[in-house]
């Protein structure tokens, strides 16, 4: 039976921080940098056996060989292979989440079979209001791409457009500053419950 690991979590670098209201907004590259100086390594065991463990899983890891790394590796490419085939497919609907297309591998597939498949719909979720012209500069494009099939939906757009539909809406409009994994999945649990609920 493996032993399970475990980093303490003092070991660790918030990525967030309060900010003079109480909210959660996030460090400054120098903030994490500064934060991680102060962490001391006693022992490094704990490390030493977790890059065992990892090593043994299946991971692409974001440096720059990663995609040599994917296209080289067979789980990779074949993950890929499935991926581009499915967005070819007829009435085929994406949604991105958490993802903001960075990996240019990734970004041209996707941009490529939003142009060749006039019935594929791209519904990427921004984590904030201020990724929308990243996401737009990395699948490089200008509005919604070719064939009008890339919508980049951000909080506030989403608030816009959902707000006044009904009561459900409305909370929800209420809870939604980023669209992080909680809000992703309460934003989807409202949609699920539309669809499913008796009108």
């Amino acid at each position: 039976m493996r032993r399970r690991l475990q980093i303490p979590p003092s070991k660790f670098v918030s990525l967030t921080k309060k900010d003079s209201s109480g909210n959660d907004v996030d460090k400054s590259f120098s903030e994490l940098v500064d934060d991680a100086s102060k962490i001391e390594l006693t022992s490094t065991d704990v490390f030493n056996d977790f890059f065992k463990e990892y090593d043994q899983i299946v991971m692409i890891n974001p440096t720059k060989e990663k995609f040599k790394t994917s296209v080289m590796d067979y789980h990779f490419y074949e993950l890929m292979r499935i991926y581009s085939n499915a967005l070819e497919r007829e009435n085929s609907v994406l949604f991105v989440m958490g993802f903001s297309f960075a990996d240019e591998h990734l970004a041209q597939l996707t941009k490529r079979a939003a142009a060749t498949n006039p019935t594929l719909q791209v519904i990427v979720f921004a984590f904030s209001d201020n990724d929308k012209d990243k996401y737009l500069r990395n699948l490089g494009i200008t509005g919604k791409g070719t064939n009008n099939n890339i919508a980049i939906i951000t909080p506030t757009d989403f608030k816009r457009e959902n707000n006044s539909k009904d009561k459900k809406y409305e909370d929800l409009c209420k809870k939604i500053d980023r669209f992080d994994l909680p809000t992703i999945n309460l934003v989807f649990d409202t949609i699920a419950a539309s669809i499913h609920s008796s009108i």
